[in-house]
């Protein structure tokens, strides 16, 4: 587009910011007389588009965040489901020829005890490897209940399973999210098993106020 250079009485002047044009304005000829007014819009209309500029900017940073958090969760939860896969078709099994070991071992103890020591024996490293792979496993497991009965049922169920007594009060009374259910879930389990093994406390509890969450502890 040409700027007009005093044609039809219509003239233009350059919008500069930081030594750079970024627009031009353009204005009746009569008002080149008046260079005050003229730089007075002038720079006004820099300081509007700078910040739109940065408005613009900062949009893009922000959806720039929510897609990578989106990517995190996503690949979170991805791995979460591997981890319930490798623990169904690794420990589950090795679980299940445990038990097999075991019942033959019962079933020899009556008339050759001696040759139930070696299946017992098997039986017992076996059992070992079998705990070492779910302690592994257990870190991030996505829970049953919080799938199927959502956060509050999953959060009681932590709470009774936890090493110290703990008080658990909420409001919230409808499934959320999944990655907020999970998010909220995971946070709570580290809270209570840091609260277990590093705070020396007696107990702890969670309770929402005003529509936030406050842990406790004594």
């Amino acid at each position: 587009m040409r700027l007009p250079q005093g044609a039809g009485g219509r003239v233009a002047t350059l919008v500069s910011r930081a030594g750079q044009p970024v627009a031009a304005l353009v204005h009746d000829e009569a008002l080149q007389e008046n260079a005050e007014l003229v730089d007075s819009v002038c720079a006004a209309a820099a300081l509007t588009l700078e910040n739109e500029r940065l408005r613009a900017e900062l949009l893009a940073k922000l959806a720039e965040l929510r897609a990578s958090r989106a990517r995190l969760v996503e690949a979170t939860e991805s791995e979460r489901r591997r981890l319930e896969r490798d623990l169904h078709d690794g420990t589950q099994q090795r679980l299940v020829s445990i038990a097999m070991t075991l019942g033959l071992a019962e079933a020899r103890l009556g008339a050759q005890p001696e040759a139930a020591r070696p299946i017992l024996r098997e039986a017992r490293e076996a059992l070992g490897e079998a705990l070492a792979e779910l302690r592994e496993l257990s870190q991030g497991i996505h829970p049953a209940v919080l799938v199927e009965r959502g956060l509050g049922p999953a959060l009681d169920e932590l709470s009774r399973r936890a090493a110290l007594p703990v008080r658990l009060e909420m409001s919230v009374d409808r499934r959320l999210p999944e990655a907020v259910e999970a998010g909220a879930y995971f946070f709570a389990s580290e809270a209570l098993s840091n609260a277990a093994k590093h705070a020396m406390r007696t107990r702890c509890g969670c309770a929402r106020r005003s529509g936030a969450k406050r842990w406790w502890s004594r």
